[in-house]
C-alpha cells in the first residue's frame, strides 16, 4: 500500500476536500438557480450565466497548480 494512503491525517484531509467539492457543486447546480430565478433575487437566465462564469473564473484563478 502507498505510504500516503496509510496516513490517517492525509486521508482525513482528502475526505474534507471531497466534501467541499460536492458542497460547492451542489450549490452551483441547485441553490443558485433556484434563488436567482425566483422572486428573491430576480436574475435572468443571462445574468445567471454570467454569475456562473465569474464563479468558475474565480475558482480557476484561486486554484494554484501543484
Amino acid at each position: 500500500m502507498a505510504p500516503a494512503l496509510s496516513n490517517l491525517t492525509f486521508m482525513l484531509v482528502c475526505a474534507v476536500v471531497l466534501m467541499l467539492f460536492f458542497t460547492r457543486a451542489a450549490s452551483h447546480h441547485t441553490i443558485l438557480p433556484i434563488l436567482g430565478a425566483g422572486d428573491k433575487v430576480g436574475l435572468s437566465v443571462g445574468q445567471l450565466g454570467v454569475a456562473f462564469s465569474i464563479i468558475s473564473l474565480m475558482n480557476m484563478l484561486m486554484t494554484v497548480p501543484a
